[in-house]
């Protein structure tokens, strides 16, 4: 049967329902959320043990789940390090430093 102008759309799945999938997800990602909360003492104590023990990626999970991730990623070895300031900014560090010699 063709539609019909006029007449409303009959049938079907309701506006707004979720499908079998998306259920069986959210079953799953509540379930786990539950034991994660249930259990976060242990692995958080886990967590601060390796991190006094010096494990660096320990340090590093801790750091991020504090601090946040970082947005963008610094290569701290000193090859890559730049420490000469342009001559604008050369002259004002100049400029500073006289005036504290000054004082």
């Amino acid at each position: 049967m063709a539609f019909k102008q006029g007449h409303s759309k009959t049938g079907g799945r309701k506006k707004g329902s979720k499908n079998k999938t998306t259920l069986e997800k959210q079953i799953v990602i509540d379930f786990l959320t539950q034991r994660i909360i249930e259990t976060k003492e242990s692995w958080v104590n886990a967590l601060v043990e390796a991190m006094g023990k010096g494990d660096v990626k320990a340090i590093k999970e801790g750091l991020d789940r504090v601090l946040g991730k970082a947005k963008t990623e610094l290569d701290i070895t000193t090859r890559s390090l730049d420490f000469r300031p342009d001559p604008v900014e050369k002259a004002r560090i100049d400029k500073a430093f006289e005036q504290i010699k000054e004082d």
